[in-house]
């Protein structure tokens, strides 16, 4: 879907990154980039931190044991979280490992809050900004 805005309705593509900034707690300096392969990468800061996932990707359990150590179980506390990612998964690289990251973060079963109102709050805002006459209002002309 985003593709999709950000090719044919730049505008309103623009406007949802906007709103995303203003409106899903921790997010800050979102950007839209395309790749060489035509997919669309989003990039943003935010807070979340999920070793399942860092687990997952580096196919490594040791990680995932680590991650259930009592200072790991919110993962928004935990500070620094790329030098704890690089203490404990050798060779992680930022752009690399985010990469790999992103494709085992998933809705369910993660426990950071901030990861969970960053897609509660996209989810909204693509269904307002989606709706031909958001917040309920009526198209007058």
């Amino acid at each position: 879907m985003a593709q999709y805005l950000y090719q044919n309705h730049r505008a309103h593509f623009d406007r949802v990154l906007e709103a995303m900034q203003r409106r899903v707690p921790g997010v800050s300096d979102v950007e839209a980039r395309p790749t060489e392969d035509g997919r669309l990468v989003l990039r943003f800061r935010d807070g979340s931190f999920s070793l399942d996932a860092l687990a997952d990707a580096y196919e490594n359990d040791r990680i995932r044991e680590i991650g259930r150590k009592a200072r790991f179980r919110n993962p928004d506390a935990v500070t620094r979280p790329t030098e704890v990612v690089s203490r404990i998964a050798p060779g992680f690289q930022k752009i690399s490992g985010a990469r790999l990251l992103g494709t085992r973060l998933t809705r369910n079963g993660n426990r950071s809050h901030s990861f969970r109102a960053l897609i509660e709050g996209l989810d909204r805002i693509v269904r307002e900004t989606s709706s031909p006459h958001p917040r309920g209002g009526k198209h007058t002309g």
